[in-house]
């Protein structure tokens, strides 16, 4: 793909790229098409350095696939130890709506983060999931193509 690895959004510069497949034994070759477009910028990154579960987390953006959506992710665990606990949360945003608030409820069920050797044991990731597109394939019931964008920090929950 042109644009892979030196693109202006740090991946994939915006456009129109076309998919090709050769196919297999089950699935026949396959093309699609994927629009990616502007990157978005989670504006409120920088401001984010504790995640205090309780009172909900609001995260905001600019910009973004304008009929995608925010994908917004997030991760704890309580150590690197074999028995640590674990969690992850997705949620989901329309790009146009500029800002989400993680609830609450989302946030009590993440482990409190620590931190080992200066690093956060918790991450929030933010960016573009573009609305999907149909390709059809001998021997597929469907397929999509879509995009992520995601830019992650690490953080802590407390």
């Amino acid at each position: 793909l042109p644009g892979v690895g030196g693109g202006s959004a740090g991946y994939l510069d915006p456009g129109t790229f076309s998919i090709t497949g050769p196919g297999g034994p089950d699935v026949g070759a396959f093309t699609g098409s994927l629009t990616i477009g502007t990157t978005l910028n989670w504006t409120n990154s920088a401001a984010i350095t504790d995640v205090t579960r309780a009172s909900g987390q609001q995260v905001t953006w600019t910009g973004g696939d304008p009929t995608g959506n925010v994908l917004i992710v997030g991760t704890s665990t309580s150590g690197t130890d074999p028995g640590s606990v674990g969690a992850v949360f997705t949620c989901y945003a329309r790009s146009s709506d500029g800002a989400f608030t993680i609830p609450a409820q989302v946030l009590l069920a993440m482990p409190p983060s620590v931190v080992v050797q200066t690093v956060p044991t918790g991450a929030l990731a933010v960016g573009n999931i573009s609305a999907p597109k149909t390709f059809t394939a001998t021997g597929l019931d469907s397929g999509y193509l879509f995009y992520t964008n995601l830019t992650l920090k690490n953080l802590n929950y407390r």
